[in-house]
């Protein structure tokens, strides 16, 4: 949304939870808060690892030591939502608003919104894994079609705390088998 706004477009981001997330999603507990989706963030190329170097400079990405060879990630602090509100900064963003479905007009959108008044829009762009997307889709019988058959993979996280803490020799362990492959303190 923001390089679309920084080209002079007016932008609004409709976002069905309270806040924006998506798959940067936490939850607060009596533990503390536990990032539910992307744990760190890896760059290997010098131009992203320069842009999050940037955002690190701001102070709300840090650096976070995952295995026993030294290797680093990024992380958002407090958690990773501060990514999230970050890139929405300056957006309309609203809030708890669910997209139904999406009709074509001659010029344009309309956006049909859960309990809510239709949005009319020059351009939409669906940021929503692909079963989300196709009932939005109905009135696009070949979209949905290609949409429809994009194979999404679960990936599933348990979330865990402990008191006292654990007390590990790294942050992280990577595993060769299933169903674990990787855990994170």
């Amino acid at each position: 949304g923001r390089a679309i706004q920084d080209k002079g477009c007016e932008v609004t981001i409709l976002e069905k939870s309270r806040g924006p997330s998506g798959r940067l999603s936490s939850k607060r507990t009596p533990y503390g808060s536990i990032d539910m989706g992307l744990q760190l963030i890896t760059a290997e190329s010098e131009a992203f690892k320069g842009f999050l170097e940037g955002w690190k400079d701001e102070g709300f990405l840090d650096y976070w030591q995952y295995d026993s060879e030294k290797q680093s990630a990024y992380v958002a602090s407090p958690r990773m939502t501060a990514i999230t509100r970050k890139l929405s900064e300056d957006l309309t963003l609203r809030t708890e608003t669910r997209a139904i479905g999406l009709r074509k007009k001659d010029k344009g959108w309309i956006v049909e919104i859960e309990n809510g008044d239709p949005l009319e829009s020059d351009l939409v762009i669906l940021a929503t894994p692909a079963p989300q997307a196709v009932p939005l889709l109905e009135e696009m019988p070949e979209w949905k079609a290609k949409v429809a058959s994009v194979e999404v993979t679960p990936n599933w996280t348990q979330l865990l705390a402990f008191d006292p803490g654990l007390n590990l020799e790294q942050n992280s362990y990577s595993f060769d088998s299933d169903p674990i492959a990787w855990i994170a303190n």
